[in-house]
């Protein structure tokens, strides 16, 4: 490990146990960082210097080392380490190293100091005369909304070190992690038990940690590279693997692959769409940390009380093979839902699946699957009838090869401004975008499931008002590639959310429900009547358009 004197910023060499107690400096680099090169350059000129000279240090692109030489002589520690210079990245493998060591090296530190360039204790209003709590201190908005927080490398320099400490931007010191921790917790979303534990020199409280929580806290973070979203998470997740810069997303999914070969925690899987996101997404690993930013409440382990199954995940020529507990849909046979999560005896975290051999996809392979959508909570009385399967996330399919070219129904709505798809049984890829999607079209190649009754349901919720909630479940006849004349169309009135488990309820008893309709093409669903009809045949129920559409391959 190279460090810098303190006293005269010269490069000394530490092997092993030799290392000395060393501050450590975290902070967002600036347009002007000094190097390696640089400092070696500076060092050579200030000898040959003359006495009575100005410093070389005293030089702006050296301003931020200079001072945190001097902070840390004050606190006692005669070594420093600082990214920008104490790396030579003209060597890749001494590079490769520093990398694959970082994590450890904040975690070793004696202090590490965070210094916020965006951030000024002196400009805040009445900032010296304001009394109590660090976090609730005038300038705690600018702290929370530092552009440090949002950096996909300060991540480990938050969690690894055992004493850190924020400084503004003229040396000022903000509080430790300690004081600062309500105010830490609002800007990354980390909970105080982990801004307290995750620096434990054994490991265990990480360990602890579900990994779809872990990769939570990455979600909203960015890097200059592409490459560097899975480069700096290496530490955290104790994974060493080769830099490759240039291979952009692959980086990402190599991390995972890693992470895989040493972990038995299915939320791996727990990821969802974002609305970046283009397309059809059926692989079982994420493509970037962002996906990660829905199930970041996940329990630890040990408060989860999981039935032990053994996840056994690892990458074949065909995809991710793993081995989940699932329960598989009553009425809809390609679907299975995948257990990732329990929470107590309360809920249950699900991944639909849908299974290729039922479906056009060319395989025999009876456990081959994609992913068919985000995963969804549900009552753990769901999960009471799931079976432990060995199962594989091909890696190439396309969402055309799943459909037979023909017809399937849609959606459509004049009150869309209005209403927003918040849940659809069965399960869509993507409900909730901007237009209704398509309902689930007819997969299958099962003889059985050529000519049967079907049925789907639709949750809307109006976007100003969350509990404003309307249920339409819709019975149709699949006759061959047509859709049969007639439909039942039932909307109820709801006050909660719907979920899976009480959506198959709904199916179940769908000959018993009674509807809340609308007649009148121009009225609201909030104007709905009273009246229940059943058995019409009709194609305009109040402004819900039901229709038929062509898929084309």
């Amino acid at each position: 490990m190279r460090l810098l004197s303190a006293e005269d910023l010269q490069f000394e060499d530490f092997f092993g146990r030799k290392i000395q107690k060393y501050a450590i400096l975290s902070h967002r680099w600036g347009e002007e960082e000094p190097s390696y090169a640089d400092m070696k350059t500076t060092i050579v000129q200030r000898k040959a210097w003359g006495t009575g000279q100005e410093s070389p240090w005293e030089g702006q692109i050296y301003q931020k080392i200079y001072q945190f030489s001097l902070m840390a002589l004050q606190a006692g520690y005669k070594y420093i380490w600082v990214d920008t210079c104490c790396i030579d990245k003209s060597s890749s493998a001494e590079l490769q190293e520093s990398i694959n060591s970082m994590y450890q090296w904040y975690m070793d530190s004696g202090v590490c100091y965070v210094y916020l360039s965006d951030v000024s204790i002196s400009a805040s209003p009445s900032s010296t005369r304001h009394r109590g709590p660090l976090s609730s201190r005038p300038w705690t908005e600018s702290f929370q909304n530092s552009q440090w927080f949002t950096r996909g490398w300060t991540l480990q320099e938050l969690l690894a070190p055992r004493d850190l400490v924020f400084f503004d931007k003229d040396w000022n010191r903000c509080g430790n992690r300690a004081e600062l921790q309500d105010a830490i917790e609002a800007a990354t979303g980390i909970d105080a038990a982990s801004l307290t534990n995750a620096s434990l020199k054994d490991g265990t409280y990480l360990r602890s940690i579900r990994l779809g929580r872990l990769f939570s806290w990455t979600a909203g973070r960015q890097t200059t590279r592409c490459e560097d979203r899975a480069y700096s998470l290496l530490g955290l997740f104790n994974v060493n693997m080769p830099l490759l810069y240039g291979e952009k997303d692959r980086a990402f999914y190599r991390l995972q692959e890693e992470i895989i070969k040493e972990s038995e925690d299915a939320s791996l899987l727990a990821w969802a769409y974002t609305e970046a996101d283009d397309g059809f997404a059926p692989n079982g690993l994420a493509k970037s940390p962002s996906q990660f930013h829905k199930y970041q409440n996940l329990m630890t382990k040990d408060l989860s009380r999981i039935p032990y199954v053994a996840f056994s995940p690892r990458m074949i020529a065909r995809g991710l093979q793993v081995a989940l507990s699932i329960r598989m849909d009553p009425f809809e046979k390609r679907l299975g839902y995948a257990v990732l999560a329990h929470e107590m005896n309360r809920r249950s975290l699900v991944l639909p699946v849908l299974f290729c051999s039922l479906t056009f996809v060319r395989t025999l392979v009876q456990n081959e699957c994609v992913r068919f959508s985000d995963p969804v909570w549900v009552p753990s009385r769901f999960v009471s009838k799931a079976k432990p399967r060995s199962i594989c996330f091909i890696r190439h399919v396309e969402a055309t090869h799943l459909f037979e070219p023909g017809h399937g129904l849609s959606l459509g709505s004049a009150v869309w401004k209005s209403y927003t798809t918040t849940f659809t049984y069965p399960i869509q890829t993507q409900a909730g975008r901007r237009h209704f999607p398509a309902l689930l079209g007819r997969f299958t190649i099962l003889p059985e499931q050529r000519e049967k009754n079907f049925t789907f349901i639709v949750e809307l919720t109006a976007r100003t008002n969350a509990k404003r909630i309307y249920v339409v479940i819709i019975n149709y006849r699949s006759c061959g590639t047509d859709l049969a004349a007639n439909m039942t169309i039932t909307v109820l009135r709801r006050k909660w959310h719907i979920n899976l488990a009480y959506a198959m309820d709904l199916v179940q008893r769908r000959g018993n429900l009674t509807s809340l309709w609308v007649a009148e093409a121009e009225n609201g669903l909030e104007k709905a009547s009273s009246h229940p009809r059943k058995d019409i045949e009709v194609k305009m129920i109040g402004c819900m358009k039901i229709g038929s559409f062509t898929r084309h391959t």
